[in-house]
Order: structure tokens, then sequence, then C-alpha cells
């Protein structure tokens, strides 16, 4: 039993469909990786964050965490919980003394704790009101 025309066929089938995948490959724009569609507004998306959160402390790292996490498409999340985060207890505490560097809140994606009361904007640093 041969059955080599039956495979010919097959492999024609095949080489004509990567010749159509191969086709659409050149003629498609290169896709833009979240990483490269990050970096484009980057810096000013960068000193907008730094600018709302309240500790200035390790700016080169919280930049390199800020590239990693808004590459993933974080950005907005983090902004509107650092909006909530705000006025809670444990960072309008004595002075803002348990409010956590900016690169470990970013690391730690602390960006997905829980807001519990409190969160109106009304501690010392809410009510900011800054947009990013």
């Amino acid at each position: 039993m041969d059955n080599s025309d039956e495979i010919r066929g097959h492999l024609a089938k095949i080489r004509g469909s990567l010749s159509a995948i191969e086709i659409l490959m050149v003629s498609q724009e290169p896709a833009v990786t979240p990483v490269k569609r990050a970096e484009r507004p980057l810096a000013e998306s960068f000193e907008a964050f730094w600018a709302l959160y309240p500790r200035k402390v390790g700016k080169g790292a919280a930049e390199r965490a800020w590239k990693t996490h808004v590459a993933s498409g974080h950005e907005k999340r983090i902004v509107e919980a650092i909006r909530g985060q705000l006025g809670q207890a444990d960072w309008v505490k004595e002075g803002g003394k348990y409010i956590p560097h900016p690169t470990t809140w970013l690391n730690q994606h602390r960006w997905l704790d829980e807001v519990k009361g409190g969160s109106d904007g009304s501690g010392k640093y809410g009510g900011l009101g800054e947009t990013l």
C-alpha cells in the first residue's frame, strides 16, 4: 500500500499554508511590545508617579520598578491604588513613617492591597487630585 501521493498532497498543503503565513508576517508592521509602548511616555508617567507618591527615596530603583510594572500594563491600577492608600491610617500616622519605599511598594504589588476606610483622601497626604 503506497500512500506517497497522499503524503505529497499533505506536504503541498502545508507548504501553501506556510507561504501564506510568511506573507502575512512580512506584510504586517512589527508588533509593538508592551515595553516599547511604555517607553515612549515612560519618563513623563514616572515623574507623575513620583510627584504623587509621598515618600521620596530610591528614585532610580523606583524608576526601574516602574518600567517593569508599567510595561506589564498596571499603570492605571497603580495610580488608583496610591490615591486610595494615601489616606490609610498606616500611611498618615507618625508623619508617614510607615509608608513603604516606592520601589518596595511597586515590587511587592502593594497596589493590590485592600484599602480599608480612610481612603477618601482626607489624610495628611490625601486630596492631591493629580492625574497621570
